[in-house]
């Protein structure tokens, strides 16, 4: 008898034991972040040919402008994520992601929201890195003295809005109500009043070529009034053209730093003394740093890099402070200028000491 009790038990072990694996095994609701691969904004990356070979290329391109030779890094950062709609990591991934204080467990419907999927998500991040090399370009040339204009162009109508059929991408709207735009804040202030009585007349240039619409805009649950279209700026003025190459990577945070590297290519001596330094933030035209996700596996591919200096932006504090890599200078910056000003204060004098940090 207690020979069978003993088998009965071991039986019993060994189905809960399969029944763990198995329950391990299962798809996850969840995406895992990590770090992600670094690329220096003033070095060279593999670029796909068409016949399929590789072949290296600067990242940042000037031509019109006459440009310096540079040195050191200007990292920007990514993110890795592990995980789609349709390929899920298993339980057992996301409960080595929790313990692991490397990456971030996120929930699917936080990355993917309902309607999202990996092919639209991944458009996004495209039209989102584009932008964001236009934003960088302008804010570099805005920081060297140059007179910008920025432009907006359609990126995508919705199809439920008045302006759908109306509206292409592609089309640069130059006026509404006869007043001119080029912030997304002008578009919302002129369609405030618009009503189907009092309809929003939309002058815009398709191909070179000038129309005319009016758009009766959508009243969200916010009960601010919309056109339905989403738009980007554009910068077709520039004094010179400036082609940022890059492969598989999207997203707008590598906005400041493509700027910083505009503006080492544009000015003569080195901006980084040789020095490695990273960081992360969108930028708009004006300078202006903005916030990120993603920053604390982005300190942490920082810190494997090597970096010396990292420049973050002062509206991630809150997810900074407790989560630097042991030895990584941190610092803070709001603007283009302040990260110019802290980069060439650290490679004068050797040290962060004075400048802004997350605490």
């Amino acid at each position: 008898m207690p020979r069978r009790r003993r088998w009965l038990t071991v039986t019993v072990a060994a189905v809960a034991g399969v029944s763990v694996i198995g329950v391990a095994a299962l798809p996850s609701p969840y995406v895992i972040d990590g770090p992600g691969p670094v690329f220096n904004t003033i070095g060279q990356t593999e670029v796909t040919q068409d016949d399929g070979s590789t072949q290296e290329e600067d990242v940042i391109q000037v031509d019109g402008l006459p440009t310096y030779e540079t040195s050191g890094s200007l990292n920007m950062l990514t993110v890795s994520q592990w995980g789609t709609p349709s390929d899920l990591p298993s339980a057992l991934q996301v409960l080595q992601a929790w313990i692991d204080p490397t990456m971030t467990v996120v929930p699917l419907d936080q990355a993917y929201p309902p309607g999202t999927t990996t092919e639209s998500e991944a458009e996004a991040n495209s039209q989102a890195m584009t932008a964001s090399q236009q934003s960088a370009a302008a804010a570099a040339f805005t920081y060297l003295g140059y007179e910008v204009t920025p432009h907006l162009q359609v990126v995508s109508v919705q199809e439920d809005s008045d302006a759908n059929g109306v509206l292409e991408p592609g089309d640069v709207i130059e006026t509404i109500n006869g007043q001119q735009v080029s912030t997304v804040d002008e578009v919302l202030a002129g369609a405030e009043d618009a009503s189907a009585e009092n309809p929003l007349v939309i002058e815009f240039q398709r191909d070179g070529v000038a129309h005319t619409a009016e758009v009766v805009p959508v009243t969200g649950d916010d009960e601010v009034n919309r056109i339905g279209v989403s738009v980007t700026s554009i910068y077709d003025d520039l004094p010179a053209d400036v082609t940022i190459t890059l492969e598989d990577v999207g997203g707008p945070s590598a906005g400041m730093m493509f700027a910083l590297g505009v503006i080492d290519t544009l000015t003569p001596g080195e901006l980084t003394g040789g020095h490695t330094i990273s960081g992360t933030g969108t930028i708009t035209a004006d300078g202006t740093v903005g916030a990120i996700g993603g920053i604390r596996q982005k300190m942490v591919a920082a810190d494997e890099a090597g970096t010396e200096l990292f420049l973050a932006p002062s509206e991630n504090c809150s997810d900074v402070v407790g989560n630097i890599p042991d030895g990584l200078t941190v610092v803070s910056v709001s603007t283009l200028t302040d990260a110019v000003d802290a980069i060439e204060t650290f490679t004068q004098t050797g040290s962060a000491a004075g400048l802004a940090t997350c605490s």
